[in-house]
């Protein structure tokens, strides 16, 4: 029994011993990548709870969000948008921005943001311009309708745009469709019917601040998103994957998930996109309303999707949909069907499909991030460059 009691407590030891050195050399690599890996954050982390809105952007605050395709410095000013302190207020022609991530553009340095360079394009005439971002990222239509209504209409914007994106926006405005997969986005707002009253569910404030604290105060998950050696891990991971030059792989999937994600795409549809459908259609014509009632043009223009420009993806999502779910990603229906919409309610509307599939040759990195499917910055200057030809032309009319 010594001698086994001898080799158990040898054996103790070096686990021990072993399981130290480990820590050590993990807290060693942690700092030592920091410096090349900075202190690191997402958009999410800086999501507050808001009675009306169900949620906004967290004012002052800044962060690194830490992309593959490298650090992007992200801050939002003292009223919580992703946009510049200061605007010129006698600028000649103002421009509001409403929409979700792609408008928020935390994917990209601001001066490479869609308003940005937008506001740059407009300018470049000699015109005083000033743009004004409204856009936070999950944000729906009545999200949007909700900012104009209480915020950027009080810049008396001769100019709205909004950013629809067809990849989720859709299903962030009805229930039947949205997936409650956050804490915080669970406390999203919703029109209840798309006829009748004009009545919309609670934003469970109270709830949504209880999470949202809860979550500030995970000291380990907090730790641990801002890692630098999972950022490097991360990064090395992605490397890997591109280097192969094997596509993602795309599974087999349910009809559910089909509707879900790719319901406005879809060959047929189906009875819970169409209640999407007229949810939207009702939203876009109360924001229409809204922005005329102002004195203000409202412009409503496409943007597209990864999955809806890399010609590897389309094939590998098509060929993955059940049969009763099919897609038809490469001729994207959904965009006829916002063209029809807008029409009949006499917003000018501007699809960005056909320029972006020009530009990008079927090829997704040309104009996308691979790591989170976000414009990149060449994805923004094609988009500032073709709404701001249209709003040149309705200015001009």
């Amino acid at each position: 029994m010594g001698k086994i009691g001898n080799m158990l407590r040898s054996l103790f030891v070096s686990v021990i011993t072993l399981l130290i050195s480990t820590l050590v050399c993990v807290v060693i690599a942690e700092f030592a990548l920091r410096p090349f890996y900075p202190s690191s954050g997402t958009s999410f982390k800086y999501r507050v709870p808001h009675e009306v809105l169900g949620w906004s952007l967290e004012p002052n605050a800044d962060y690194i969000n830490y992309l593959p395709e490298g650090a992007v410095p992200v801050a939002y000013n003292a009223e919580g948008w992703r946009d510049v302190s200061e605007h010129n207020d006698n600028a000649k022609l103002k421009v509001a921005v409403l929409g979700d991530s792609f408008m928020e553009g935390y994917s990209v340095a601001l001066e490479d943001s869609f308003h940005r360079q937008l506001a740059a394009q407009l300018s470049s005439d000699g015109t005083t311009v000033s743009s004004f971002n409204y856009g936070v990222g999950g944000y729906g239509t009545l999200q949007e309708y909700l900012v104009f209504r209480d915020y950027a209409s009080k810049q008396s914007p001769d100019v709205v745009l909004l950013g629809l994106y067809l990849g989720n926006d859709l299903r962030n405005n009805t229930q039947a469709l949205n997936k409650q997969d956050d804490s915080i986005k669970a406390s999203r707002p919703f029109l209840t019917s798309a006829t009748g009253n004009w009545e919309l569910t609670d934003t469970h404030y109270d709830a949504a601040l209880a999470r949202y604290h809860e979550s500030k105060n995970d000291w380990w998950g907090n730790f641990t998103e801002r890692s630098a050696l999972k950022r490097a891990w991360r990064t090395l991971w992605f490397q890997i994957k591109q280097n192969s030059q094997q596509p993602d792989r795309v599974e087999a999937t349910s009809k559910r998930k089909i509707i879900e994600e790719f319901g406005p795409h879809m060959c047929n549809s189906t009875p819970e996109v169409d209640e999407s459908w007229a949810i939207t259609e009702r939203l876009l014509s109360r924001l229409n309303i809204a922005v005329a009632a102002k004195g203000a043009r409202l412009i409503v223009f496409s943007v597209p999707a990864y999955h809806e420009i890399d010609s590897a993806v389309i094939a590998q999502l098509t060929a993955a949909a059940p049969q009763d779910a099919s897609l038809c990603l490469a001729e994207a229906p959904g965009y006829q069907k916002l063209a029809a919409v807008t029409q009949s309610l006499g917003i000018e509307y501007l699809d960005l499909m056909p320029s972006f599939k020009a530009a990008s040759n079927g090829d997704g990195a040309v104009l996308f991030n691979k790591s989170d499917r976000h414009w990149n910055a060449g994805g923004h200057s094609l988009a500032a460059n073709l709404v701001a030809d249209s709003i040149r032309t309705s200015v001009n009319r």
